[in-house]
């Protein structure tokens, strides 16, 4: 199913629409914005002074294209632009701004009223969205006068987002991830944030316990990049892990914590398990045998396909049937100079990979693959939006056709809790919708996706 490309504004929204009957109205919008991208406009500035805000946890260099917009939209830890807005139903996406990937977007956001906001599409109204507004905790500062908004990103105003790692040892041409805009080719940042002192672990556990004082945190999810020594990278998820832990044992709370790492041993993934993790994520990034040497060349050589998939298994018993993760960038394998020429061999490949994860108890996650500059990708442009629509339904069929969906009140999975996190990628949206739609009318037992639902 291909874009016609002549269609604007709400005839495009409506055509998509018509291709995707089954598909609620919100998440139709949502991948389109995610593919376009949003333009940036005045009115994205007033937001942005009170809005949960762009974070930019990296090395600077990877930020520059938001100080080259104006000196002062960039502070200390974020820049002053919302990081994404919500539909009415609770749907959420990343605002990706089309300044980032050098593109000119047809949509855009306008302020109606001083609280009132509508993203447009070709100068047309589209739909009516929310920002939640940035919470006071993150401008307060731990005792070593760091502040908590350098230790955590919010991922949702419930979702706490950490980066324990900042650098990746895929940092050399031959090694890189394709898609990547967080480690500059050939720029060694191993070595140039040595100078850097990394976050001590308590700071984590100081940030998380004021951050439990203005909300329930649901979810905690630990990432960054790779590092050669699996053990040390182990140790630093320990660390982390262990201090968020300590707090969570003492307030009660059972908050979600996550580790998303590079694919590590037994041994590493329950030195993980026992610190209080309660997921792990080993990311594929691309589910094709013959592109992972193109796409992902440092993963294909340091540790490989088979073996990956095989930690993976062995993530699912030590952690338990979905509580080990993957994730697939949707898109790369149409970009990549030896990748799929035509949508049915490229969402054949990718739901291939989604099956085999729902048939061994693994969660497949997606997102939504977009050109960003500092990646060897950033000339390419993703294919149309029908691309992803059609994978993001098919996968939610696949998630039903295994039960690997949670049930809708278990409190013990980050997927089944914190849709709102899932900003990058509708995968969390068809089941939560469906569960408020089953809380909403109690007779109804069946699945089933709706065009809309009552805002919850």
């Amino acid at each position: 199913m291909t874009a016609t490309g002549s269609l604007r504004g709400r005839e495009r929204v409506a055509e998509l629409e018509a291709k995707f009957p089954e598909i609620p109205r919100a998440i139709v919008i949502k991948t389109d914005v995610l593919r376009e991208g949003v333009r940036f406009t005045p009115d994205i500035l007033e937001i942005g002074k009170w809005a949960l805000p762009e974070y930019l946890p990296w090395d600077p260099d990877v930020h520059k294209q938001y100080k080259n917009l104006t000196d002062d939209l960039v502070g200390d830890c974020w820049a002053w632009l919302p990081m994404k807005f919500n539909f009415a139903n609770g749907v959420t996406t990343k605002i990706v701004y089309d300044f980032i990937r050098r593109t000119d977007s047809p949509y855009e956001i306008r302020r109606q009223q001083p609280e009132t906001f509508f993203l447009y599409r070709d100068g047309e109204p589209i739909e009516e969205i929310f920002f939640d507004k940035r919470p006071e905790w993150l401008s307060r500062r731990s005792p070593d006068g760091r502040p908590f908004a350098a230790v955590f990103c919010l991922a949702s105003p419930d979702s706490l987002l950490g980066f324990p790692i900042k650098f990746c040892a895929y940092y050399k041409p031959e090694d890189i991830c394709r898609f990547c805009c967080l480690n500059p080719a050939g720029v060694n940042l191993p070595q140039k944030l040595k100078k850097e002192t990394l976050i001590d672990a308590p700071r984590y556990a100081e940030a998380y316990e004021a951050a439990l004082e203005e909300f329930d945190v649901q979810h905690i999810c630990f990432t960054g990049g790779a590092l050669r020594d699996r053990s040390k990278e182990a140790g630093r998820y320990v660390e982390v892990v262990s201090e968020v832990d300590r707090i969570r044992r003492k307030t009660g709370k059972n908050t979600i914590v996550q580790a998303m790492s590079v694919a590590l041993g037994r041994h590493e993934q329950q030195r993980i398990r026992d610190a209080g993790a309660d997921e792990i994520s080993f990311n594929m990034e691309v589910w094709e045998e013959s592109l992972w040497s193109e796409i992902v060349p440092g993963k294909a050589r340091d540790v490989g396909r088979g073996p990956w998939m095989e930690r993976l298994l062995v993530a699912r018993e030590v952690f338990g049937a979905r509580r080990a993760c993957t994730q697939f960038v949707v898109g790369v394998e149409m970009v990549s100079p030896r990748g799929f020429r035509s949508f049915h061999e490229g969402t054949r490949s990718v739901l291939e990979g989604i099956e085999w994860c729902c048939q061994n108890g693994i969660r497949p996650h997606t997102t939504t693959w977009f050109n960003t500059p500092g990646s060897l990708y950033e000339e390419n442009q993703p294919p149309p939006t029908e691309y992803f629509l059609t994978i993001a339904f098919e996968r939610h069929k696949l998630m039903e056709k295994y039960a690997m969906h949670p049930p809708a009140d278990d409190a013990t999975s980050s997927y089944g809790r914190c849709h709102k996190s899932g900003y990058l990628s509708p995968d969390a949206d068809f089941h939560w919708l469906e569960v408020v739609e089953r809380r909403a009318s109690p007779a109804s037992s069946s699945p089933r996706v709706l065009s809309s639902v009552p805002h919850s």
